[in-house]
């Protein structure tokens, strides 16, 4: 009845089983990660993972939907997952640095008591919910929490936080509270409960700055780690904070961020060199703005130095961003009068705003060099809560401490808060803070970090970081000799500092302002770096940007890599045009910024290597002053400068087109509200955009001084077509052109072209007389078929260029050989490596 199968046909069937198998389990793999990591949009959808874990949070349905990795994913699914079910950190913890919180009294409750409550800067009134449990334990804990010495509650209606309830006591009679009502939570409504929550307020002036030399021959030095925490590429500048800093009765730890390899082989030479007194970490994490893993590396070093060196005092962090505004013996005769102390800055206002502010009842995870936010959470209870700069000056018994604690692994309160601080934003700026306050070491707080900060907080906290963080945070401004808002720029604030005992300031930047810091080394440290060190070299300073050895091809992009290489082999051309007009093969090794200090950005310099001959050559690639026209005007608004970035420190003004423009404008000081129109012409000479401002400056004060500094961000399409683009600025009231500038775009890679790369144009908005008086008047501003990469020779062009040591063949027959040697690298001003050698330590 049934034929018997052959061998063939029982290895097919077996075959087919298998793979049926294969893809049935595919296909439930496929399922589970398709409900894993479906796109979510809408409030309430929910993303089913596993166990019962649903992600049902809109922050962590937001956070998920805009990750590009899937381990980046998972890394945050985790998290969430683990925090809803069973979180890492204890609900409870033990303050050590207060006496048990006591029912103080109990009093009649009348309305009018609020009145002595109402001014929040110093009083926390907060209305309870009536649908939610809370009660006189509840009240305490959040009045800790928040730094207060005492709770006021009245039974589901409000939790008074404040340090001084006496007034009230004078003014009514009060009775011995019920214990057994509190007790059982039967206690009147009206029943206002004062219980103080055990704060021990502890209340340490800063110390005043020793200004005389009486004490200078009568101290021990204590031993001091620098600890650098570096990030970028700023090889110079940390060799002169370095100089200004170092003494061999110190040392010296430095941290290099896990992503900037060139900085960190290029400041190896300093452990060869002072191998007892500096030492470089070698295990370096990602140390991004707010970032979970600063605290991480902090931690780590701190470690490192303890087991490094045994016999320091103090342990101090920087940046290359921070600068000394004191001699380092000043610093050491003031700590040796304050050893055994904690000195750090805490925020400064009420700390129920600053919890918000911080968002320290937020869950965040790192990854993508980025902090997700995912989740609310509440604030681990029984212990008071802080924050502020997470620049500080820790001791070594301090940092042994909380070493200790958190190397024994136990449930203690060091180990509980660095569990709760894992999954936090800016975990520096509040875990030493805490720990301080909650522990024994509460005694040895001195509320100031000795740094004077540049803040200025409208220019400050504007979200800058939203990039790279779920949140808006605050950073310090850079120090300026003069600003476009101010003639005087920051001397007065540095002036005040002297006779402070702030001995380190931040942040100063020599790429925004280099005379600055010429100016405190003179004026606080009696130094003359680029005199005694620099000689007629002066004005230059050097910041990389690329480099072949220590980067990634596309850490240099490929419209950056082809501008070099334009006029790299432009070059080569003019120097053996029967050779490189037809074949022009280069390597750019590396690119540097040259800043004078005088007057900001130079150029840029380029080291690249020519392929038939070896020869390694630089040159400045400079662009033309004439970039930008500005008419003299009787009337007002005046125009002062002009310049169209694509993106804030896009310093050599090198564009593409698929990134927006950015124009900055500054205006002679003027009074009024005016209209200004922004025309955008194209490479053919079109309109193709106009964008209407506001001028609107009615303020008179200090008004004779102080300029007008603008962002105007271009409201265009993108991408942009390719070439010489002009800007022209117009006063609408008057129908006058007032300054104009232009600006070259290049194509984005190989693939750009001319009808794919056009911006949207709109030739019926303005059809002005003005404009085209001008562009016939100034046509050779206006060139026909501005599309053309030659353009760019109308913006930009070599400067100077030399030849590095060479001894084979020339670079060509026709070579003139007095060119190289009158063109050596080690003969000009500008070479990097002979830059570098000035401002090695």
């Amino acid at each position: 009845m049934f034929r018997r199968l052959t061998f063939r046909q029982i290895f097919t069937l077996i075959i087919c089983i298998i793979l049926l198998q294969l893809l049935l389990l595919l296909l439930s793999t496929f399922l589970f990660n398709y409900s894993q990591y479906e796109t979510i949009s809408g409030h309430h959808s929910i993303i089913d993972i596993h166990d019962g874990c649903k992600i049902d949070d809109k922050q962590a349905i937001s956070a998920l939907n805009r990750v590009q990795t899937l381990d980046c994913r998972q890394k945050l699914i985790a998290a969430y997952c683990s925090i809803k079910f069973q979180p890492s950190w204890p609900s409870r913890l033990q303050n050590e640095c207060h006496a048990n919180s006591k029912l103080f009294t109990c009093m009649e409750f009348r309305s009018e008591f609020l009145n002595h409550f109402v001014d929040k800067k110093s009083n926390k009134i907060l209305r309870i919910d009536p649908l939610q449990p809370f009660n006189h334990t509840d009240c305490t804990d959040l009045c800790m929490q928040i730094d207060f010495e005492f709770a006021l509650f009245v039974s589901n209606q409000y939790c008074i936080c404040t340090n001084n309830y006496q007034s009230i006591i004078d003014q009514t009679n009060h009775t011995e509270c019920d214990l057994q009502c509190v007790k059982h939570s039967k206690c009147p409504s009206n029943f206002l409960f004062i219980i103080s929550t055990g704060i021990k307020k502890i209340h340490h002036q800063l110390p005043p700055l020793i200004t005389t030399d009486d004490h200078e021959q009568n101290f021990t030095r204590p031993k001091i780690v620098f600890l650098l925490l570096l990030s970028g590429r700023s090889t110079l500048q940390v060799n002169r904070l370095m100089l200004n800093i170092f003494d061999n009765h110190h040392y010296y730890l430095i941290h290099v961020d896990a992503h900037d390899n060139y900085l960190y082989a290029e400041l190896k030479y300093l452990q060869r060199k002072y191998p007892a007194n500096i030492r470089l970490t070698q295990q370096r994490f990602d140390t991004i703005w707010g970032g979970s893993s600063l605290l991480t590396a902090i931690l780590s070093c701190i470690r490192e130095a303890l087991n490094e060196w045994n016999d320091w005092n103090f342990i101090l962090n920087l940046s290359e961003s921070s600068f000394p505004i004191k001699k380092i013996k000043q610093l050491e005769r003031y700590l040796s009068l304050n050893r055994e102390r904690n000195f750090i800055k805490s925020h400064g206002k009420n700390t129920f705003d600053f919890i918000q502010t911080q968002a320290l009842n937020k869950v965040f995870v790192q990854c993508e060099r980025r902090m997700w936010r995912i989740a609310d959470r509440s604030l681990i209870k029984g212990i008071v809560w802080d924050g502020g700069s997470d620049w500080m000056i820790l001791s070594q018994s301090f940092c042994r401490y909380v070493t200790n604690e958190l190397n024994n692994r136990r449930s203690s309160l060091v180990h509980g808060l660095r569990n709760y601080f894992e999954f936090s934003l800016l975990p520096a700026e509040s875990f030493f803070h805490i720990v301080l306050r909650n522990t024994a070491f509460c005694t040895t707080i001195i509320s100031n970090n000795l740094l004077a900060t540049n803040w200025n907080r409208k220019r400050g906290c504007k979200c800058q970081q939203k990039k790279i963080v779920d949140w808006c945070g605050c950073s310090p401004n850079i120090f300026r000799l003069r600003s476009p808002t101010n003639s005087r720029g920051d001397i007065q604030r540095l002036m005040a500092t002297e006779k402070k005992p702030l001995f380190f300031g931040r942040k100063f930047s020599p790429l925004i302002d280099g005379q600055v810091i010429d100016f405190v080394e003179l004026r606080f440290l009696n130094q003359n770096f680029r005199l005694n060190n620099l000689g007629k070299n002066y004005d230059l300073y050097l910041e990389n940007s690329y480099h072949s050895r220590f980067d990634l091809p596309n850490h240099l992009p490929w419209f950056r890599r082809n501008f070099f290489t334009f006029f790299a082999c432009q070059l080569l051309d003019s120097l053996c045009s029967n050779i490189y007009n037809n074949q022009c093969e280069i390597e750019i090794i590396e690119t540097n910024l040259l800043f004078d200090n005088s007057n900001g950005f130079y150029g840029t310099i380029v080291r690249f290597q020519e392929s038939i001959q070896n020869y390694k050559i630089e040159m400045i690639l400079r662009s033309f002053s004439n970039q930008t026209i500005i008419f003299d005007s009787s009337s007002v608004p005046r125009l002062k400068s002009l310049k169209v970035y694509e993106y804030f420190r896009n310093t050599d003004c090198v564009l593409e087109s698929n990134q927006p423009l950015e124009v900055w404008h500054e205006w002679q000081p003027f009074f009024g509200v005016y209209h200004i129109l922004f025309i955008f012409i194209d490479p053919w000479n079109r309109i193709a955009n106009e964008n209407r401002i506001l001028l609107n400056n009615t303020k008179i004060t200090d008004n004779d001084r102080i300029g007008i500094l603008y962002r105007h961000n271009n409201q265009t399409y993108y991408p942009i077509m390719n070439g010489l683009w002009k800007l022209l600025i117009m006063n609408e009231a008057t129908d006058s052109v007032i300054g104009m500038g232009r600006f070259f775009i290049l194509p984005t890679d190989t693939n750009d072209n001319d009808d794919i790369n056009m911006v949207r144009l709109n030739h019926s908005t303005t059809n002005k007389q003005s404009v085209t008086f001008i562009m016939g008047k100034y046509s050779e501003f206006f060139p026909q078929n501005g599309i053309h990469l030659s353009m760019i020779n109308k913006i930009w062009y070599i400067h100077q260029y030399c030849f590095h040591h060479h001894n084979g063949d020339h670079l060509c027959k026709n070579f003139n050989t007095t060119i190289y040697h009158h063109n050596n690298c080690d003969q000009v001003d500008w070479n990097v490596d002979k830059l570098k050698a000035l401002y090695s330590f």
